[in-house]
């Protein structure tokens, strides 16, 4: 009688079960296949503040230093972009770092984004002028670029190329239009902080500290907030189309 009990108590937990396979609902292979491969609720973007500690980068006529500047616009972009987006620096004060660390501290966190913020030296005839980088095989002889053997480190980036372009499209439109009167271009260059990389990356150059102007205008919080919020306006934007283009 106990082995009967026993046996009708294992038929109703199979048919239980079996009930609720058939009733759950299944993704078709085809669906499967559409699902995003790397979707989260919540995006990570990698803000790079370049220079640091015995690099100072550029300085300014007034000796304003580029690592404090790119450090400053870096936490207002972390700011701008605190709520549905996880931020992440990859300095978060005055001490020096590595390049390829910068870009192995992305990868380690599987960043969907990442921006390496500097500002432009006195080659630049335009004073007013901005760039946004994104990478491109071959030599350089500036010391930011990479002159490194092609054998000595994978080029991540390259998969990446079209996906970083269009990130720095969506950043030049959001700097134009925060920034009257600027210059701002979008350039492929050999960048080494950007090689590495295994997400969208660019690098962006947000004025010329060189300049007398320029650089009293990089010194003070309300510019930096106008460029923080088009910078994180722009990345943004470029979520938004990865995210719509993930759902097709």
């Amino acid at each position: 009688m106990r082995d009967s009990y026993k046996q009708l108590i294992i038929k109703a937990f199979l048919f239980i079960g079996l009930s609720t396979a058939i009733l759950l609902p299944t993704l078709s292979p085809e669906a499967e296949a559409r699902k995003p491969i790397r979707w989260r609720a919540k995006r990570i973007v990698v803000v790079d503040p370049g220079h640091g500690g015995p690099e100072s980068g550029s300085r300014g006529p007034a000796g304003v230093l580029e690592k404090d500047v790119t450090l400053e616009l870096a936490r207002q972009i972390e700011t701008a972009l605190k709520g549905r987006i996880k931020v992440e620096l990859t300095r978060t004060d005055d001490y020096g770092l590595d390049i390829i660390r910068r870009t192995d501290a992305a990868n380690h966190l599987k960043a969907d984004v990442f921006v390496s913020i500097h500002t432009g030296g006195s080659f630049r005839s335009n004073p007013r002028a901005m760039s946004v980088f994104y990478f491109r095989e071959g030599r350089s002889t500036t010391p930011a670029r990479s002159s490194v053997d092609k054998n000595d480190w994978d080029r991540l980036q390259l998969k990446h190329a079209e996906q970083s372009r269009i990130l720095a499209k969506s950043l030049q439109t959001h700097l134009q239009q925060a920034v009257p009167n600027i210059d701002c271009q979008i350039e492929a260059a050999p960048l080494l902080v950007l090689r590495g990389a295994d997400m969208p990356s660019v690098l962006v150059e947000v004025g010329t500290l060189t300049n007398k102007e320029e650089e009293k205008r990089l010194n003070t919080d309300e510019h930096l907030r106008l460029l923080s919020r088009a910078i994180a306006d722009g990345i943004h934007g470029f979520l938004r189309t990865v995210s719509k283009g993930s759902d097709q």
